[in-house]
């Protein structure tokens, strides 16, 4: 066979597979292509070390930002590309201080050194910015890797060509609530040709809109309203005058991210006024968006002052009752107040005035408000924050707070009943007389603490009995011996008798109370029975064996408050004949009999 020659069959083959390897081929080249080209590099620049070192950090936050563009957020590409923004942002911060970059259509200048240069628009971060107003971007050194994430998010935005109404760079950044990282901006701009808007719809229902607006609002003036003409003035030569580093520092602070919150208070005083004037159209419905921004920005930022500011001015000029109330109620919702108490330092555990007087000037009953953050807020400074202020508004409602208590969980209402004791004490007997079938421990407790500073009412006697012989609550018995021995009534003996004969769990504590309570109940019988249980171990009989020990504790702590020298001799008789534990018990009560002054 000829080497020119080809079998049929090898020529059918190779006219099948050819076209098929070379798609593939082509399909890979084109996408190496693709990627090759989004993340091309700018240009390096940087005659200093500070110049190099901040364009490789804003050139990996570029590459990094359109890689966005070609991968997956979960590929491992993406994970390089931020580790190396990571390395080369902080290593130049950490180097050579404050990043400050003025920015230009297509370059970013740091001090007077280029250090980004794009000129491909498509391409270039620094047009982007100043696209939409930035015109000079400040990263403190000790700006926070979220903050950085965040700021690359913004960027890789508007790379990905996602466009929403008036969510420009600028609006992000400042939505954002950067604490290290700072904005100086003007309006940014939309060109109207169809290069950039053109298929957007919302951009061309938004420039009809102010194009209608624009229409209906115009005012035909007189064509002689600025004659006569003035009389021009004598041509003089230009001169600069020197301006001093206070003058300097005082426009550059005009500019600045950190005079925002009074330029947002004016701006929206501003709107306000236009709204209440009857020859313009525009509506409160065209300055909610305003005024929802307004608010979560200056909450989020702790700006009280300002919020206060901004409640006082639009008492004074928003004519309008209604419309005056909502927007007042706006900045003191729900929402609004978990903005704030969130906002709050740790170091913060009372409100501050500016807080006070912002919720004395709500029309809104402010304390379902509060008890519903309280009830899902964990931080102990913020739970101290609200107990303060509701301290402020649940007196006027006592009754409907009382009423309500078995439905909070019980943080919530301990914190209730705390705000309500600390105004009037004698509250504490309507809210243990609401909540004495609680199941709660905690709840139990604090009812008995409440009866412990109160005079104790024979209407609680059936319920405390009950507890007395029914609780399994760990503490709750010896508080309530502690109270019914207030009621020292008689009938109450031989109770008090079943208990330490038939209980074998009775700890220290309850048999002393339970020996006092005794004496209290009937003194007489009660001397008998604390002579049976202490005699001498010497006189042995079967039945001494089943006296146990709580018994004897309880005999030793009630005749240490009977009067008489025969209650100490028999209380030292059984020192002599007794273990240790009840040896060093009777000590104890012989101190505590001399504090109380028994004779």
């Amino acid at each position: 066979m000829s080497t020119l020659e080809t079998p049929p069959s090898e020529t059918l083959e190779s006219s099948e597979t050819s076209p098929e390897i070379s798609a593939q081929d082509e399909a890979e080249v084109v996408e190496r292509t693709y990627e090759d080209e989004v993340l091309e590099d700018e240009v390096a620049l940087g005659g200093t070390p500070a110049g190099r070192a901040t364009n490789e950090a804003l050139r990996s936050i570029a590459r990094t930002a359109r890689s966005f563009l070609i991968y997956d957020t979960r590929n491992d590409a993406i994970r390089s590309f931020l580790s190396e923004m990571q390395e080369k942002m902080y290593s130049a911060l950490k180097q050579y201080g404050e990043m400050s970059l003025e920015i230009r259509p297509f370059e970013m200048v740091r001090g007077a050194e280029v250090v980004y240069l794009e000129r491909d628009r498509d391409r270039s971060l620094a047009f982007r910015l100043f696209r939409d107003g930035v015109r000079r971007l400040t990263i403190s050194p000790e700006v926070a890797w979220e903050e950085v994430l965040r700021l690359l998010e913004i960027l890789s935005i508007r790379f990905t060509g996602v466009r929403q109404q008036e969510d420009d760079v600028v609006t992000l950044l400042l939505k954002s609530g950067f604490k290290n990282i700072e904005v100086s901006a003007v309006e940014g701009f939309v060109p109207d040709d169809d290069e950039y808007c053109g298929d957007d719809p919302s951009a061309g229902a938004a420039r009809e809109v102010r194009r209608r607006r624009r229409a209906e609002s115009h005012i035909e003036v007189p064509r002689d309203w600025d004659l006569p003409l003035p009389e021009a003035l004598e041509p003089v030569e230009l001169s600069y005058q020197p301006l001093s580093e206070d003058d300097c520092a005082s426009l550059r602070e005009e500019g600045s991210s950190k005079n925002l919150p009074e330029v947002t208070v004016r701006l929206l005083l501003e709107m306000l006024k236009v709204v209440n004037d009857p020859t313009d159209p525009t509506t409160p419905a065209d300055i909610d968006g305003l005024v929802q921004e307004v608010r979560d920005f200056l909450l989020a930022e702790s700006q009280l002052g300002s919020v206060l500011n901004l409640i006082q001015q639009v008492e004074e000029f928003v004519s309008d009752p209604a419309q005056r109330e909502e927007l007042i109620a706006s900045f003191t919702s729900e929402r609004a107040i978990r903005k704030i108490i969130s906002s709050l330092p740790k170091a913060v555990t009372e409100p501050p005035p500016e807080l006070l007087k912002i919720l004395d000037m709500s029309p809104i009953n402010h304390l379902p408000v509060l008890i519903q953050i309280l009830n899902v807020e964990r931080r102990m400074s913020s739970r101290s924050v609200l107990r303060s202020l509701l301290g402020r508004y649940v007196e006027a409602q006592s009754k409907q707070v009382i009423q309500s208590l078995d439905r909070f969980e019980d943080s919530v209402a301990l914190d209730l009943i705390d705000a309500l004791i600390a105004k009037d004490q004698q509250f504490g007997h309507d809210i243990v007389w609401q909540l004495k079938e609680t199941p709660s421990p905690a709840i139990l407790h604090k009812l008995l603490n409440i009866l412990a500073d109160l005079e104790v009412s024979f209407k609680y006697k059936e319920w405390l009995l009950n507890l007395l012989q029914n609780t399994s609550v760990d503490g709750v018995r010896a508080k309530v011996l502690g109270l019914i021995g207030h009621l020292a009534e008689r009938e109450l003996f031989d109770l008090l008798e079943k208990i330490l004969r038939s209980d074998s769990n009775i700890n220290e504590e309850e048999a002393s109370l339970l020996g006092e309570n005794l004496v209290k109940s009937h003194a007489g019988r009660a001397k008998e029975l604390f002579v049976d249980w202490t005699q001498s171990q010497k006189w042995y009989s079967i039945r001494r064996l089943t006296i146990r020990q709580s018994q004897q504790v309880a005999a030793i702590a009630g005749l240490s408050i009977l009067p008489g020298e025969e209650a100490v001799a028999r209380i030292l008789q059984v020192r002599t004949e007794a273990d240790a534990y009840l040896a060093d018990f009777c000590m104890k009560r012989l101190v505590v009999r001399r504090q109380l002054g028994v004779v």
